[in-house]
């Protein structure tokens, strides 16, 4: 078989996310030639690039192979041949010999079966949709599962969820995909998610031969989901994508999300300057922040032993008077990037505050059950000590026990006991 070098390297660029960097089963840092495609999986997910150019079958080293074209002008031809137990790339100058795997020893691709879902979506507001709640979902070592992907319900409007158990991040989405029969809920693993972000970026936008220059700037949306028991597969252009789904029933995100009204309105720049004003004390304490607001003001206050005692108080569009206690970090990660007015929504200092901004996803954030002055500490939690099971101190608690402290229809009280 002979392959233009700069359609090759294109190729195999694409599959870079999906080859295992570092993996205890060596052949699947190669990648797989056969018949018109060129393949490459980590066990869990698989990735195929359409290559007409491809004929009979081959495995050849990924790392090797990139590095090598890097090299070769990107207008020759590389011809593939295979003799026995070696396999040979020429091109004009030059040539390399790599030694043949054992095919059989390469994970097949996944192929679907019974598929329950077969639909042709809007890739572009699905992909941005799932990109969006991606960063709030568990990580991998968390005991559930379910917490470690993005929830998609089924709908003439699909909802897109992801929940660490102590943010959620929800987005409605102008795709319709209804539900077929007890399948009313896919949940994607993040990794997945984050992969289908990079292809659905980088992936060439049309795939037709003698494709028109009009074709080529037209902006991709095309996305075909295919949905079976185990699996989940989406194809666009010439990359097609297959990765495990996380199986079991999400827990009930809807109930999880509190319809409070807009308690105190801010612009994102002024609240990460005072975010960054009192970063010093808030990381030394315990990351936490203690959030106050009234008479067109918000103040921000956090301590610790070693760093003293820091208050910043800038303009707001206060509706009521309120407080709340949040995770520095989770605050800081939120505010980054949104430049116009962001709306919080609480309804006292020991509920979930919801967190709205354009149309960004709506978030909600756990409280820190601290004690504020002038208030009995909350029960079970020792002055100045907040409830979170990360805290020097206390060790977290056993799954499906809550924390001590926790209040009392929370979204991580919820989900837990799920």
């Amino acid at each position: 078989m002979e392959i233009q070098v700069l359609k090759f390297r294109n190729a195999l660029s694409l599959l870079d996310s999906v080859i295992p960097k570092r993996s205890k089963v060596a052949i699947l840092t190669n990648v797989h030639l056969k018949n018109g495609q060129i393949i490459a999986t980590d066990s869990t997910k698989a990735v195929a690039i359409e290559m007409p150019e491809v004929q009979g079958e081959c495995l050849l080293p990924y790392y090797e192979l990139t590095k090598l074209l890097k090299y070769v002008p990107g207008h020759e031809e590389v011809r593939i041949e295979q003799d026995g137990g070696k396999i040979q790339l020429t091109w004009t100058d030059g040539k390399v010999t790599y030694a043949a795997k054992p095919i059989e020893d390469y994970p097949a691709l996944p192929q679907m079966a019974n598929v329950q879902i077969k639909q042709t979506i809007n890739g572009e507001h699905f992909v941005a949709g799932l990109l969006s709640v991606a960063d709030y979902c568990a990580p991998e070592d968390d005991k559930r599962p379910l917490l470690q992907g993005v929830t998609v319900l089924l709908g003439d409007q699909i909802d897109v969820m992801a929940s660490d158990g102590f943010r959620l991040a929800t987005a409605r989405l102008p795709v319709s995909i209804p539900p077929v029969n007890d399948t009313k809920s896919v949940v994607m693993p993040q990794e997945t998610v984050y992969l289908l972000g990079e292809l659905w970026k980088r992936a060439p936008r049309n795939n037709r031969d003698g494709a028109s220059v009009v074709d080529l700037v037209l902006p991709k949306t095309e996305l075909e989901l295919e949905v079976d028991a185990s699996k989940v597969k989406m194809r666009f252009g010439i990359v097609s994508l297959c990765s495990r789904r996380i199986e079991g029933t999400p827990p009930n995100y809807h109930q999880l999300v509190p319809d409070y009204a807009p308690t105190v309105q801010l612009y994102g720049p002024d609240l990460e300057l005072a975010l960054r004003r009192v970063q010093i004390p808030a990381k030394e304490g315990k990351a936490i922040l203690r959030m106050t607001w009234d008479a067109g003001a918000m103040t921000l206050g956090a301590d610790s032993e070693d760093a003293g005692n820091i208050e910043v108080k800038f303009p707001a569009q206060t509706f009521s008077a309120g407080k709340f206690a949040v995770e520095y970090s989770f605050l800081l990660e939120y505010v980054r990037g949104k430049p116009g007015l962001i709306t919080l929504c609480s309804k006292d200092h020991q509920s979930p505050m919801l967190l709205r901004y354009l149309n960004a996803p709506t978030v909600v954030i756990m409280p820190r059950l601290v004690s504020w002055p002038g208030e009995p500490p909350p029960e079970g939690v020792a002055v100045t000590a907040s409830n979170d099971p990360k805290d020097e101190g206390g060790d977290a608690p056993e799954e499906g026990e809550p924390s001590e402290g926790d209040g009392e229809g929370t979204p991580e009280a919820e989900t837990t006991a799920t």
